[in-house]
């Protein structure tokens, strides 16, 4: 499992921002026993078309990758079937005024027609147009907006527009509210600047992998603003990378220097 949070709110500028973030460790289970876990397990997957993070399946499942094909192009499609056309009818209200994202819907099917044990994938999703929306799509493909989870699952009161899904989404929720009441301004302060929204996500996201078995690893970052989506995964982890290999030339020297003294203090 993991922990995925997406938030959206307003800016200074009554801007549109959205951000969201998941951790990236992939928990290896055998029976109700975590064998082994897997860490930059890259969870989130964008396009001009926005965002889409996944919880839940199996991580290497067939169906998966056909479903992640969806989101590759690789290839120029009939009409009707790119990317964004599969989004597009996905946040669109069908005739009984129901949002469906089928290919979800199918995703799901064969894996229950398989008989996984591992639990079905959802998904937190936001699309650039016609402007920033945030989603959560369950495992049957439905897709709600914020009012409507909020009713559906009794997600408490906050006048932060956000999606929690994976193993820690209860402690993240504890935390949205924590940090909700602590935010300048109190509770119902809509307004956020972009610095504040990224800590918010980052700050809530550590609280459940402090005690989430199944969240872990660093925190991957994408943020849409206006009609861009920014992927800050790669940079983070490039920069973790820079700072672990400068820290073991910094011991390599440590240790170089304990090696020269023993060496002279036996001469």
């Amino acid at each position: 499992m993991t922990s995925i949070l997406g938030v959206k709110a307003k800016t200074a500028l009554n801007k549109d921002i959205i951000v969201i973030g998941a951790d990236t460790q992939v928990s290896v289970y055998r029976g109700n026993r975590m064998i082994s876990k897997e860490i930059k397990t890259k969870k989130i997957w964008t396009g001009d078309w926005g965002v889409i993070a996944r919880s839940g399946g199996a991580e290497d499942s067939e169906e998966l990758r056909d479903f992640y094909d969806l989101f590759k192009e690789r290839e120029k499609r009939k009409p009707g079937n790119s990317i964004s056309d599969i989004i597009t009818r996905a946040i669109t209200p069908n005739a009984e005024g129901e949002r469906v994202f089928e290919e979800v819907n199918q995703l799901n099917r064969r894996l229950i027609m398989k008989k996984y044990i591992s639990p079905s994938y959802e998904f937190v999703l936001a699309t650039i147009n016609p402007s920033p929306s945030l989603w959560y799509v369950d495992d049957r493909g439905n897709v709600l907006d914020f009012d409507k989870l909020s009713k559906v699952y009794d997600i408490p009161e906050t006048r932060l527009e956000h999606v929690t899904i994976g193993s820690g989404e209860r402690k993240l929720e504890r935390a949205i509210e924590r940090k909700m009441k602590n935010k300048r301004g109190g509770i119902n302060s809509l307004l956020y600047t972009p610095t504040e929204l990224l800590l918010f996500v980052r700050e809530s996201l550590h609280s459940a992998l402090s005690v989430d078995p199944n969240t872990g690893g660093r925190i991957d970052i994408v943020a849409i603003l206006g009609n861009k989506v920014f992927d800050y995964g790669r940079r983070i982890q490039k920069r973790l990378d820079d700072e672990e290999r400068d820290e073991y030339e910094n011991i390599g020297e440590e240790l170089d220097e304990i090696f020269e003294k023993e060496n002279r203090s036996t001469d």
